[in-house]
């Protein structure tokens, strides 16, 4: 076999690969960027405002929010003055949200902006309001941008396709909402809850929850009573593992001294708890206790696409190999036979 042939066809086959993995990787990254995070909408705000002194409001009706989806409010004043800032937002139901009262000061240094968000329970036209006073005219740039699915920046990305219940509802005070859910038998779920909606400084944002489940025997779990809920942007989370297979009864309700939150919440099926047999089923086999419990993994489509590319650039590679290697031998061969001619 020709040495310098190898070594040709090996840096063939080695830039090749580096060229398809790369381009998967990117390729995929760029997917999941683009599916998840944020995102330009021409319909929302983008531009810088005039607000006129004593006092002014600005007005933006039926801005088209998708349901389940967090928005971001920056606001930054673009001119050298200073103002007292209030932002209130009307849901398509028309509830009203005071997400945001503030002092605004101009910072060239910094750049003093400040960032608002929102994760939306509904879906469609809302309506956001700008109220400003102030002693002297000032500019304020205000964009609106679409983020992230509530809690799919939180939840790992492995555990999304897992997902048995996935819900962002509209809380008042006092309110209590319970869900009906399938879980397997002998499986660990994971549990996580936040609140999407931001709160004006003026009221009292804290959250206190009660977190209920009740099994297909009608058994209580009492996992948060009363509990405070963590601020905006974290999340609370527990694990619960389950004994028998059924409907489980997921029960929660907030209390407040806002008229309206938003509260995201979902439960992963996490992972199977071990193999054991229920002593009272008789019908099942025995289990195999060589068996060890393994972690499910997941290829993305793009990575299986680059592997088979990858796979079949070195059969083609190896292919050229042996080729060109018996060509050589049979060259060689029959150079030998002309010599003893």
């Amino acid at each position: 076999m020709d040495i310098k042939i190898v070594r040709k066809v090996s840096l063939i086959l080695l830039f090749c690969f580096f060229l398809c993995f790369f381009s998967v990787v990117n390729n995929s990254s760029k997917f999941w960027v683009r599916a998840q995070l944020s995102t330009i909408d021409p319909e929302l705000p983008d531009k810088v405002y005039a607000f006129v002194a004593p006092s002014d409001t600005l007005t933006f009706e039926d801005l088209p929010l998708q349901k389940y989806y967090k928005y971001y409010i920056w606001v930054e004043i673009v001119t050298p003055h200073n103002c007292s800032l209030t932002i209130t937002l009307w849901d398509p139901d028309g509830m009203q949200f005071d997400i945001f009262e503030n002092d605004l000061f101009y910072d060239p240094d910094f750049g003093r902006y400040y960032e608002i968000p929102f994760g939306t329970a509904l879906g469609g036209n809302c309506t956001i309001e700008f109220f400003v006073v102030t002693f002297e005219n000032l500019n304020m740039y205000i964009r609106i941008e679409q983020g992230p699915k509530c809690l799919f920046d939180i939840i790992p990305w492995e555990e999304i396709g897992d997902m048995v219940l996935y819900k962002v509802t509209r809380f008042s005070n006092g309110m209590t909402i319970s869900h009906n859910v399938t879980f397997k038998i002998d499986y660990m779920y994971k549990f996580y809850i936040g609140r999407l909606s931001a709160i004006s400084f003026k009221e009292n944002n804290e959250h206190r929850l009660d977190y209920t489940i009740y099994d297909p025997d009608d058994l209580e779990y009492e996992i948060y009573y009363n509990e405070s809920l963590s601020p905006i942007n974290e999340v609370d989370k527990f694990m619960f593992g389950t004994a028998i297979e059924g409907f489980y009864m997921i029960t929660l309700s907030i209390y407040s001294e806002v008229e309206y939150s938003n509260i995201a919440y979902a439960i992963i099926e996490h992972h199977k708890i071990s193999h054991v047999v229920d002593p009272n089923q008789t019908d099942q086999e025995p289990p195999n206790n060589t068996t060890l419990q393994t972690n499910k993994f997941s290829i993305p489509k793009e990575w299986t696409a680059g592997i088979l590319i990858v796979g079949g650039i070195i059969i083609v590679g190896v292919i050229i190999i042996i080729v060109r290697s018996r060509e050589r031998n049979f060259v060689n061969f029959k150079e030998r036979i002309d010599r003893k001619k």
